[in-house]
């Protein structure tokens, strides 16, 4: 980067951090699953004990992981609208419904608690 910027043939944006140019990360896409069930529950366990992202995940299956997260946003907003609930959903499997983790209240969760 350094001997392509020096020599015009690229230029470095100028919102680029002085000594970040160079600093990218690549993750290609894996090979087709041979066995979906066992890859798909593997790679939940590697993401929840913390040795990959869901961002690693998402572009290990070939997509953008903010093209994924805005589809979800809108497809879930949208069967939201029509009443429909998907077990795809976490907040279904939590008991909140269509509601997202951040709107549950203190005080419903402890009426919950006591009936």
């Amino acid at each position: 980067m350094l001997a392509a910027n020096l020599s015009g043939v690229v230029r470095i944006p100028d919102d680029v951090r002085p000594g970040t140019a160079d600093d990218a990360l690549f993750i290609g896409q894996s090979m087709p699953w041979i066995n979906p069930v066992h890859e798909a529950d593997a790679w939940e366990r590697l993401v929840k004990a913390g040795f990959a992202s869901e961002v690693e995940v998402i572009r290990k299956r070939g997509a953008n992981p903010r093209d994924t997260l805005e589809q979800i946003e809108a497809y879930r907003k949208e069967a939201a609208e029509k009443g429909l609930v998907f077990s795809s959903n976490a907040a279904t499997e939590m008991g909140q419904g269509s509601q997202s983790p951040g709107d549950a209240s203190p005080e419903k969760d402890s009426e919950a608690a006591q009936q």
